[in-house]
């Protein structure tokens, strides 16, 4: 059997710009490839790739900087989520099952521009994704970072359109859950390895994401950087490379998604592994936009995807507690209650979610 896993390929413009017909086509193979392993690449979809190679650029030159520069733009607070984050500083794996491995990979980070209208300052519960970002000193970083954020939102917004029809609903179904969203985007820099990890050290180990979508850039190869790594795991216990094509999205399901969807849609557990000792001395770039609805957006199931035969496999929650639960996890906030409203959840009953 191959070690190559299988991405179908999705046309957004095809769908954007298609009739009826071509609309419904386009849907059906977004089902087939959620059914299939979640993972799929997105073409025609809309991004300059002008852009995309001044944005590496600038990610490069950021990851350079000296360590003091990038850690004096880490996060405000322990519960905040924008800025540099460096090695070692995540634990997603342990959420499925993973030990005390470093996660060897650096990350810049920013949310939503401006705060969606559900952001209260007063409130720091609800709305919390929406943080003031935080911005090195390099002309323009920013403003590249931005229409990156821009361009990749108005990808996303047909993304959500196909997948509403996909899932037989009027493509505009998903429109009233996303118009808040609190989405992210992330610069990840995987450095070199001069030294061969030990235990469960990985440049990101096995996991899931939490959103509802993940769409990733991955660097060409172009100043030394190596372009694989990205691995999922099937059914029968193996890891597969899941490759990339140059100027096209890679975008996976998320575990919000599979939860609005019953399971009829997969969040395939992920992970980007070492290089081979004969390609340690290269890096990795890859530039990821994190889909997340409104916070207040209900994750019970899609109309049709639970039925007395196939009864909802979860608890409803609102998008904004099950993500903050889980990105709070990540970074081993996890003795805590989510207060929202008159509403309190403890670590216990969101295990009893399926969540974990």
């Amino acid at each position: 059997m191959s070690n190559i896993a299988v991405a179908r390929t999705i046309d957004l413009a095809k769908f954007d710009q298609g009739d009826l017909a071509a609309k419904r086509e386009v849907a059906a193979e977004f089902d087939r490839a959620g059914r299939e392993n979640g993972f799929m690449i997105l073409k025609g979809h809309g991004v300059d790739l002008a852009l995309l190679d001044r944005c590496f650029a600038e990610a490069r030159r950021f990851f350079a900087l000296p360590m003091e520069s990038k850690k004096a733009l880490g996060p405000e607070t322990p519960i905040n989520f924008n800025g540099y984050f460096g090695k070692g500083s995540e634990s997603v794996g342990k959420l499925f099952g993973g030990n005390n491995g470093v996660q060897l990979r650096e990350k810049f980070m920013i949310s939503r521009p401006v705060p969606s209208a559900e952001y209260k300052p007063e409130n720091p519960d609800v709305g919390w994704e929406y943080q003031p970002n935080r911005w090195p000193d390099l002309p323009g970083f920013k403003d590249t970072y931005l229409q990156l954020y821009t361009q990749m939102e108005r990808a996303s917004k047909i993304v959500v359109r196909v997948a509403s029809m996909a899932l037989g609903q009027d493509e505009h179904w998903f429109d009233d859950k996303f118009d808040k969203h609190e989405s992210t985007m992330s610069w990840m820099h995987y450095p070199p390895q001069p030294e061969a990890p030990t235990g469960e050290d990985m440049r990101s180990p096995p996991h899931s994401d939490v959103g509802a979508m993940t769409y990733l850039f991955q660097d060409s190869g172009l100043d030394g950087a190596h372009p694989g790594g990205l691995q999922i795991l099937g059914d029968d216990g193996v890891w597969r490379d899941m490759r990339g094509v140059e100027g096209q999205i890679m975008m996976n399901i998320g575990d919000t998604m599979r939860r609005w969807t019953n399971d009829r849609w997969r969040s395939s557990k992920h992970r980007v592994a070492n290089p081979p000792r004969e390609q340690a001395h290269t890096a990795r770039i890859s530039l990821g936009f994190f889909q997340k609805p409104n916070f207040w957006s209900k994750l019970d199931p899609v109309p049709g995807t639970a039925s007395a035969e196939n009864p909802s496999r979860y608890d409803d929650l609102y998008a904004g507690e099950y993500m903050r639960f889980r990105m709070l996890h990540s970074v081993g906030q996890r003795q805590f209650e989510g207060k929202v409203q008159d509403k309190t959840m403890s670590i216990g009953q969101y295990e009893k979610t399926g969540a974990m």
